[in-house]
């Protein structure tokens, strides 16, 4: 059998050395389709990959905007303390929640403050990623401090000379029950300032203790707004369907702005 195999080796190679030029044809045309496979599949993948890019320029492919759900009874189901600890502890993929309040926030200069969103969280923040700062850094447990979004913090350095580690002094507008306007003044201390993100929600936002921004929610009744994390882009569609079984509404964050080159 061994002998066999070998005069069927020195035939091979006697066909080998006569057809030379097949032989290097056979080799060029393995080489060049092997190439054009790993060009196909190269190519593909790298369309794939600026594709995700540009999505993710435009919006955050991880993060879930849940707001009040379905109408039952006549009653729109709000996003209450309960619902919000359901969110945080009760859905699987969630690495992260933010509570936002949206509300009449003033300085008594009148300077407009966006609304305020509670429970810093390095997990909630752009892209899974610690927060970065252009002044500052993360507030204390104090519950006195608040970290400003780009545009606020532009704005109070613009027009009231606020800057990181000034107080700052925040009016909040509710209503009495005859519908009279009652203002309550509250002075935060400004730990930091987010760096710009092209204009989405990072940059308009009041970020302080969320123990604190539960205080506040018991004037309110319920958050406006729930922000979830997803620990990846694959599980947003589960947690959404995850989400809508609470009776709430799930989407995606608000598109950015185009990103204005800085000089």
């Amino acid at each position: 059998m061994g002998g066999q195999g070998l005069d069927f080796a020195r035939i091979a190679g006697r066909q080998i050395l006569r057809r030379r030029t097949r032989l290097l044809l056979t080799i060029l045309g393995i080489a060049v389709g092997v190439a054009a496979v790993v060009a196909i599949v190269s190519l593909g993948e790298g369309i794939r990959a600026h594709s995700i890019d540009m999505i993710s320029e435009q919006s955050d492919l991880t993060l879930i905007e849940v707001t009040g759900g379905d109408v039952r009874d006549g009653t729109i189901i709000p996003l209450t303390a309960a619902k919000a600890a359901a969110l945080r502890g009760g859905i699987t993929h969630v690495t992260g929640t933010a509570p936002v309040i949206t509300a009449d926030l003033a300085t008594p200069h009148q300077t407009y403050v966006g609304g305020p969103r509670g429970g810093w969280d390095g997990r909630i923040s752009p892209r899974s990623s610690p927060p970065e700062f252009s002044k500052g850094s993360g507030y204390s447990d104090s519950g006195s401090d608040a970290i400003l979004g780009s545009e606020i913090a532009e704005s109070l350095r613009k027009y009231e000379g606020i800057r990181t580690g000034d107080d700052l002094t925040i009016r909040i507008r509710e209503y009495d029950t005859s519908g009279a306007p009652v203002d309550t003044e509250v002075v935060f201390n400004v730990a930091g300032s987010l760096r710009p993100r092209g204009g989405d929600m990072f940059d308009t936002l009041l970020v302080t203790d969320s123990a604190r921004l539960e205080a506040w929610r018991e004037g309110y009744g319920a958050y406006d707004t729930i922000y979830l994390r997803v620990d990846a882009p694959e599980h947003v569609l589960s947690v959404a369907a995850d989400v809508r079984e609470l009776g709430l509404q799930a989407q995606g964050p608000p598109l950015r702005r185009s990103r204005r080159s800085t000089g």
